[in-house]
C-alpha cells in the first residue's frame, strides 16, 4: 500500500495529527475493503492479496441478526399489567409483572392492564312492572381481570359489557314497580342489576369483572313528576317522625323503668319496716304480759298513764285563768290549729281572756246565769279510765 511504500509508520503519523479523523475517508476505505472481500480482488494499486473470505462475512451477518433477534425478545410487564403469551398463535401461559424474554416470531405477548377501573354510563327510558315509563341512569365500573379470556374468548368484550348492562337494567326495572324504584327500592335495584350483569358476563367468559354498579338517577315522566315528588317528601316525613318517636321512646322508657324500680324498692322497704314494727310491738306486748299477770293494778295504771302521755304529747294545750272571769270562754281555734313550731302550750293572760269573754257575752246574753264551775264531763273519770283499760286488754 502507499503508506508502506513511503517507509513511514502510519501509526506514528496518526499520533501527530491534532484534529479528528476524516469520517468520509474512513467510510470510503471500508467500502473498498468490503468490495474487494466480496469480489476477491485486491484493494490496492500494487495488487496485494488482502482479502476477506465470503463465509466470514456471512457468519458476521448471521451473528448480527441473531443478536438483534435475541434482544428483541425482552419485554417488561408493569406492576398493574399481565401478559398473555401466544406460541404460533396459540395461548400458552400468563406472565406477571417483571422482565421477561420470549423468542420473537415464535412467541408473542399481549399485555393487559388488570387493575385499571373502567366506567360505562348508560341512560334510557324503559317500562316498569306497573306499566309506567321511567328514565333511569346507571353507571357500571369494571376491570379486565382475566387477560386471556378478555383477549381471545369474545370478539368485542367492551361492547358485550354495554349490551349486557342495557339488558340487565331493563330486566330488573321491568320486574319492579315505579314507586319502589323511586323511593325505598333503589338499593335493591342496584344489587339486582349487578347480580344479573355478573351472571351474564360469567356465562360468556369475557374476562371482565364487575366491581360496582351505581344507580345514579331515576326520574318519573314530567307529567306526574310533581305528584311523585310530594309522595317522596311524605315518605321522608314519615321516616323522620318514626325516628323522632323512637328517640323519644328510648328517652322515656329508661326513666320509667328506673322510677318503677324505685317505687318497688320503696314499697319493699315499707313492707319490711311495717313487718318489723309489728314484730317489735308483739315482742313488747309479750314481754309486758308476765308483768301484768303478776301486778295487774299497777301495770294497768302505768299503761294508762303512758297511753295518755303518748296521746297528749303532740296536742296543743291552752291554759286559761277562770277565777275572775265570766263563764263564757272564747278560744282562738285558728291559732290552735296552726300549731306552734316549738310545741309549747299557748297561755293567755287574764286581760285577754276577759276581752274574749266580753265579746262572746255581747253575742249571747242568755248564758250569763250558768254556773262558772268547770264541767266535770270534760275530765276523764276513774270509771271511764277503767273502761278504756278494759278495751285495751281485750
Amino acid at each position: 500500500m502507499s503508506g508502506n511504500d513511503s517507509g513511514q509508520n502510519p501509526w506514528n503519523s496518526r499520533k501527530k495529527q491534532q484534529g479528528p479523523p476524516d469520517l468520509d475517508k474512513l467510510f470510503s476505505q471500508f467500502q473498498k475493503r468490503l468490495r474487494s472481500a466480496v469480489t476477491g480482488k485486491s484493494s490496492g494499486a500494487g495488487g496485494s492479496s488482502s482479502q476477506f473470505p465470503l463465509s466470514f462475512i456471512l457468519y458476521l451477518i448471521l451473528f448480527g441478526v441473531f443478536v438483534i433477534w435475541l434482544l428483541s425478545g425482552f419485554y417488561v410487564v408493569k406492576p398493574a399489567e399481565q401478559a398473555a403469551v401466544l406460541r404460533f398463535g396459540r395461548y400458552v401461559e400468563k406472565q406477571g409483572p417483571g422482565l421477561h424474554w420470549l423468542p420473537s416470531i415464535i412467541e408473542k405477548a399481549y399485555k393487559v392492564n388488570t387493575e385499571m377501573i373502567h366506567q360505562y354510563p348508560y341512560r334510557s327510558e324503559m317500562l316498569t312492572g306497573d306499566e309506567s315509563i321511567i328514565d333511569v341512569q346507571i353507571s357500571v365500573q369494571y376491570r379486565h381481570a382475566d387477560p386471556d379470556a378478555f383477549l381471545f374468548n369474545v370478539a368485542d368484550p367492551v361492547q358485550s359489557v354495554q349490551q349486557a348492562t342495557a339488558s340487565a337494567l331493563r330486566q330488573v326495572v321491568g320486574h319492579n314497580d315505579m314507586d319502589d324504584i323511586l323511593t325505598k327500592g333503589r338499593q335493591i335495584i342496584k344489587q339486582q342489576v349487578k347480580q344479573v350483569l355478573v351472571s351474564t358476563l360469567s356465562n360468556y367468559h369475557t374476562g371482565i369483572q364487575i366491581t360496582d354498579v351505581n344507580l345514579q338517577s331515576a326520574i318519573p315522566p314530567a307529567q306526574v313528576r310533581d305528584a311523585f315528588d310530594d309522595a317522596i317528601r311524605a315518605q321522608e316525613d314519615e321516616r323522620r317522625y318514626r325516628r323522632q318517636a323512637e328517640a323519644y321512646r328510648k328517652q322515656i322508657l329508661p326513666a320509667a323503668h328506673g322510677k318503677a324500680r324505685s317505687i318497688a324498692a320503696e314499697a319493699d322497704a315499707y313492707q319490711r319496716n311495717v313487718r318489723l314494727e309489728a314484730q317489735g310491738s308483739t315482742a313488747k306486748f309479750l314481754a309486758l304480759l308476765p308483768e301484768y299477770q303478776r301486778a295487774t293494778k299497777v301495770t294497768r295504771e302505768r299503761m294508762y298513764l303512758s297511753t295518755i302521755q303518748y296521746v297528749l304529747k303532740n296536742n296543743q294545750l291552752v291554759f286559761v285563768d277562770t277565777k275572775q272571769s265570766n263563764n263564757l270562754i272564747y278560744l282562738p281555734l285558728d291559732k290552735i290549729f296552726q300549731g306552734n313550731s316549738n310545741n309549747r302550750p299557748l297561755t293567755f293572760p287574764k286581760a285577754v281572756a276577759d276581752e274574749r269573754v266580753e265579746q262572746a257575752a255581747n253575742v249571747s246574753q242568755a248564758n250569763k246565769a250558768k254556773d262558772s264551775r268547770a264541767d266535770p264531763s270534760s275530765y276523764l273519770s276513774i270509771a271511764d279510765r277503767d273502761s278504756y283499760l278494759g278495751r285495751f286488754e281485750q
